[in-house]
């Protein structure tokens, strides 16, 4: 097998750990689809601190404080964008949301760190 990169790894690895999870809560309704959901988002969550700690692993320590601080400013806005597309909600569409937004964002940053780990090398 070649690597072809962390970034392209995680994504394949990822995908399919997305499908298996999916595939466990098919045809459970509602409450199924948000428990999968949270499970994805938890699943890229670890995924993003796995590659932030690998990046921190290879940076200067100015490096490694700027992006702490990317990272902290990164964390609000995110939290800012769910609070804004739920304010006021209640009831499971806006659970829905919550963890679409969460898992779409964690996602994202986590494909940006690891772009830019395998630019390290």
């Amino acid at each position: 097998m070649i690597f072809a990169g962390y970034r392209t790894d995680m994504i394949s690895k990822m995908e399919a750990k997305e499908k298996r999870i999916t595939s466990n809560y098919y045809g459970q309704g509602p409450t199924g689809e948000a428990q999968m959901m949270d499970e994805v988002q938890n699943a890229w969550d670890n995924e993003l601190n796995k590659v932030y700690k690998l990046l921190m692993s290879k940076l200067s320590s100015t490096q490694k404080t700027k992006l702490r601080n990317e990272e902290r400013e990164w964390l609000k806005r995110r939290e800012r964008k769910v609070n804004s597309e739920t304010e006021g909600g209640t009831g499971m569409g806006f659970r829905l949301v919550y963890y679409s937004i969460m898992t779409e964002w964690t996602r994202d940053r986590a494909i940006e760190l690891a772009r830019r780990y395998d630019n390290l090398k």
